[in-house]
């Protein structure tokens, strides 16, 4: 995951001053979720997200310094094709482990990136993620037993980035 972070900053920075800017509405999270709608905050949260997932999209904004101002970028399709396989598995007792996926970029890499620990809070509307040292604290805007969709802000001296991204389960 951290390499994934990574690698979403240093091509949001490297490609974000040369894309046009878009604008995308993120809906807000529900505050009165309906059980078993797939909404954040019922019960089966928990069973929902245990198994292995691969990251499908993510697009971070961007708020630079003026002049610049806001940029959006959508990181997921700027990945190589080595890293975009990569499977992050939510276990029932609450951990976690990165792995290499299918494809390595450098075959002698181990399998396994990193491992960590998992949990939802705030009545399952929010989650974080601890991996080697770096928590990611991270609103839930979908979870349905396909789709897990989060967003979440990093501040990097300063300069803020919002990043949404979508996993589906394997």
């Amino acid at each position: 995951m951290r390499r994934f972070l990574l690698i979403s900053l240093a091509a949001t920075l490297l490609f974000g001053s040369c894309q046009k800017e878009i604008f995308y509405d993120v809906p807000p999270i529900p505050t009165n979720p309906d059980p078993g709608t797939g909404n954040p905050g019922n019960t089966t949260a928990k069973s929902r997200l245990v198994g292995t997932w691969v990251t499908t999209a993510s697009v971070s904004t961007i708020e630079w310094p003026a002049p610049l101002g806001t940029q959006t970028s959508e990181l997921f399709s700027i990945l190589p094709a080595c890293n975009k396989d990569n499977q992050f598995t939510f276990k029932a007792d609450f951990t976690l482990v990165s792995d290499e996926g299918p494809t390595k970029c450098n075959s002698t890499d181990p399998q396994v990136i990193s491992t960590g620990t998992w949990e939802f809070y705030d009545n399952d509307k929010k989650f974080k993620s601890t991996t080697n040292g770096i928590t990611i604290e991270a609103d839930v805007l979908e979870l349905t037993a396909t789709t897990f969709k989060i967003r979440y802000v990093t501040d990097f001296t300063g300069i803020k980035a919002t990043t949404t991204t979508t996993y589906t389960k394997l």
